[in-house]
């Protein structure tokens, strides 16, 4: 299990790096002669970003799909992600997403901080069919403990990332949706692994109960 959780980790951190952060250097060199305002208005190439999502989701849902080994069950699990990544989009307008401009980047942040909170490839708790009684389960961390890490991980570090972003500093890594998918990833690594530890606490305690 916690080799597992180990070569998620590594995985996800590199491939991060090598298909979203590795490119930025370039990009920096080509547009340092912007204005900072105007780099940050300009989002960050829907190619890299489609492909990064697909391989993350693609490996996170064949993690799951060998636990589960039940086509409905896989089945299941992509709808639920359906409507994690329409949730999750809904709250990246209200918080201040234009609808109406860049709509595929931020679908693709969507998906990818859906898959983080929801597509966990080591769990396979299932208490319940509905997507609305699983999400409350989550959040009550009546599910699964590390899964319920995860979504809040996930969720809240992309809190102080985006207040961050306000500053006009004209990074690269300010470029939309970057803010969103640096913060979700941090965030959900610190969660994972505080899931962990958490995990193996409540299972020490389980096999050597106190008197």
């Amino acid at each position: 299990m916690i080799l597992l959780h180990c070569i998620i980790l590594v995985f996800l951190w590199c491939s991060f790096q090598m298909i979203l952060l590795a490119p930025l250097k370039n990009s920096s060199a080509e547009m340092a002669h912007m204005d900072p305002s105007d780099i940050i208005l300009t989002p960050y190439a829907l190619e890299r970003l489609s492909l990064y999502v697909n391989v993350v989701f693609a490996t996170f849902l064949a993690l799951a799909s060998i636990q589960t080994q039940c086509k409905r069950s896989i089945m299941n699990l992509v709808l639920e992600v359906f409507y994690a990544t329409l949730m999750f989009w809904g709250i990246f307008v209200l918080c201040g997403a234009d609808p109406t401009q860049n709509i595929l980047h931020t679908l693709w942040s969507a998906l990818y901080v859906a898959t983080l909170a929801w597509l966990t490839p080591y769990n396979n708790t299932r208490k319940s069919n509905n997507f609305s009684a699983k999400l409350s389960l989550k959040l009550l961390f009546q599910d699964d403990t590390l899964a319920s890490y995860q979504l809040y991980g996930t969720v809240l570090g992309m809190i102080p990332v985006q207040i961050l972003n306000i500053l006009d500093w004209g990074a690269q890594v300010q470029r939309w949706p970057l803010p969103l998918l640096v913060g979700s990833t941090f965030g959900w690594v610190v969660g994972t692994l505080v899931g962990i530890i958490q995990t193996r606490s409540e299972q020490s305690r389980s096999i050597h109960p106190k008197n």
